[in-house]
């Protein structure tokens, strides 16, 4: 038997010759090369996919809903459909507004719908918390501190307004607390329980450790910690430049998968419907 040799682009073997040429994607951008890497082209297929699904902008709570359900996502980003505020997410929206307000000292800017918690904050988390937020208040009054901080980040990771068209990335920080030009803490206030959300959290703070990082080139240490309000129990975590810089890929990566999706499949099951406003609602078909 004749050996057959493969060699299209010499023309020997089976087919004509073939002669590698750039090919375009279906969005009509340059996708492959020959004189570039695999590494290079993975980078561009994922720039060129992040943000051209059906939800362009992501945020972590948006990611941790979408990795439990991204139909979830779906009724709430591209539906819009209205979800009936839990009395404990009420209850945190006003705590949040109550400690934003002590910490600027701005205490007759307190929201309406927030006093009615009032008490709740003088009786059960104020004297727990005493002493952090006093510290944060002459913190903040030493120009040290920043609240409410509205962060928004390109494709590219480069920051951008929070309504400009290229927003791909969305941080809302409760507190960026300066120790000096190359270190900060993150704060994140947290009401409700704190035993089941260790991993989402720390995901959360990994996300925030990274866009302050992205934000500020002079920091090289950042501190996210979690204060968990009704517990007196604080999560804090510490990375350098260089650690956080590892997980970014992998961020991103996630991040494309959500803002690149078209189909937004349900993940039905007791667990993720228990807890689903959607399903309680029977605005979901899928539920379980």
């Amino acid at each position: 038997m004749e050996k057959t040799v493969f060699k299209p682009s010499a023309g020997v073997g089976v087919g004509a010759a073939i002669v590698p040429e750039p090919t375009k994607s279906a969005l009509g951008k340059l996708m492959f090369d020959p004189s570039r890497t695999a590494l290079d082209t993975a980078k561009i297929i994922t720039h060129e996919a992040a943000g051209s699904g059906l939800v362009p902008r992501w945020s972590a709570s948006t990611l941790k809903t979408y990795d439990t359900c991204p139909h979830q996502v779906f009724l709430d980003k591209v539906k819009r459909e209205p979800q009936d505020e839990h009395p404990a997410a009420a209850r945190g929206t006003a705590l949040h507004d109550i400690a934003e307000c002590f910490v600027q000292a701005t205490w007759d800017d307190i929201a309406e719908t927030s006093k009615p918690h009032l008490a709740d904050w003088n009786a059960k988390i104020f004297p727990k918390w005493k002493i952090q937020f006093e510290e944060l208040r002459t913190a903040y009054e030493n120009a040290e501190v920043e609240v409410e901080g509205e962060w928004a980040f390109d494709k590219d990771w480069e920051p951008t307004g929070w309504d400009a068209p290229d927003a791909w990335a969305r941080m809302k920080l409760d507190v960026l607390h300066w120790q000096d030009e190359h270190s900060v803490k993150v704060i994140d206030y947290k009401s409700g329980k704190k035993y089941g959300n260790e991993a989402a959290h720390s995901n959360q703070g990994l996300i925030y450790a990274i866009g302050t990082f992205m934000r500020h080139p002079e920091v090289q240490f950042v501190e996210t910690n979690f204060w968990y309000l009704d517990h007196n129990l604080d999560n804090p975590q510490r990375y350098t430049r260089e650690q956080a810089m590892l997980f970014l890929p992998r961020i991103t990566d996630r991040a494309t998968i959500l803002t690149s999706d078209t189909l937004f499949k349900p993940k039905p099951s007791g667990s993720n419907c228990r807890w689903c406003a959607y399903s309680k609602q029977e605005i979901c078909e899928w539920r379980a």
